[in-house]
């Protein structure tokens, strides 16, 4: 598929972490039915809600097999449409809702955060009792809605920027501009007589997107540092003994999840939503984005199952029990 080596190394990297992806989560929904202890209350559906996303999420982008791409301006989202077995206005669609799922991910750290902070906080505890836990849940849902309707509507391909980049695609990918759909950010439109300044609609696009992208981190860094505060001056008359060791087991996770997305989803996805202001071509490189996504959904379990005691004993227990 790639004319390069390198290319087609992050192509079976990705492959390898869909998998460990896979089997992760679904270790780790056998652990929080199984093995959960009982202080951990209605968080062990929220974190069986984020595997089950992880999963969906994995198996998505396995199918889909999108690639992102930058180019002068613009940083696109490619797939194959060649042998597809859907037109190509439904191609668009589906890369545009497997784009929007990263929307979804950003926000699902965010309620994550708000979680622990209402049930460490005395007066917050019922923010997430009954039906309100339902409707924080799709709260990810609608931030995926907004990202894939932002994505297909204000910023669709176009002939000017196909024309541009028909080479680069067939010198990078092997494929033909006829062969795939893509989509992707721009500030300002671009084709083969230069860049033509900024547009209103695409200004107002990358506004919703940019938006959305700070406020799941503000939420994240304000009620991270409150989870912080509220652990730290923990205690016997607010929880157990056994309670508030527990409470510090899932905040040393959370640490663990906020750093894992950090360096594999916030700053390449920030790089990506950057260089198109500054007409920065990051061309191959900018394929890594796609392995780190693949890397984070593998990863984001293992501080759960190696810091909370209750998974990290059945772990060893499994690991290391007689065959």
């Amino acid at each position: 598929m790639f004319d390069s080596g390198l290319p087609i190394f992050w192509g079976w990297f990705q492959d390898v972490f869909a998998v460990m992806t896979i089997i992760m989560n679904c270790f780790m929904i056998y652990l929080i039915i199984k093995k959960s202890p009982k202080e951990i209350g209605r968080y062990r559906y929220l974190m069986l809600y984020i595997s089950f996303f992880e999963i969906i999420y994995c198996i998505a982008g396995k199918v889909v097999r999108p690639f992102v791409h930058s180019y002068g301006s613009r940083a696109i989202i490619i797939v194959e449409a060649k042998d597809a077995w859907v037109n190509r206005t439904i191609m668009k669609v589906i890369n545009s809702v497997v784009s929007g799922c990263y929307g979804c991910s950003s926000s699902i750290l965010a309620i994550h955060f708000m979680y622990r902070y209402g049930s460490l906080h005395v007066n917050h505890r019922n923010m997430f009792e009954g039906w309100k836990f339902v409707a924080w849940c799709f709260i990810p849902a609608s931030y995926g809605a907004i990202w894939s309707l932002t994505i297909f509507f204000i910023f669709p391909d176009d002939d000017g920027f196909t024309e541009l980049i028909r080479s680069d695609i067939l010198e990078t990918f092997d494929w033909k501009m006829e062969d795939i759909v893509y989509t992707g950010f721009y500030y300002f439109r671009e084709d083969k007589n230069g860049l033509h300044g900024f547009e209103p609609l695409p200004i107002v696009g990358m506004c919703i997107l940019w938006s959305m992208m700070t406020s799941s981190s503000f939420v994240v860094y304000f009620f991270g540092y409150r989870c912080y505060k509220l652990v730290s001056t923990m205690t016997k008359n607010s929880f157990s003994s056994l309670a508030q060791g527990l409470q510090h087991q899932l905040f040393k996770a959370l640490v663990w999840q906020t750093v894992i997305p950090i360096f594999m989803v916030y700053i390449p996805s920030s790089l990506i939503l950057i260089c198109p202001l500054f007409n920065i071509n990051l061309g191959r490189i900018s394929v890594v984005i796609t392995v780190t996504m693949s890397i984070f959904t593998a990863l984001d379990p293992l501080p759960n199952i190696f810091i909370i005691k209750n998974y990290k004993r059945a772990t060893y227990q499994l690991l290391c029990s007689p065959v």
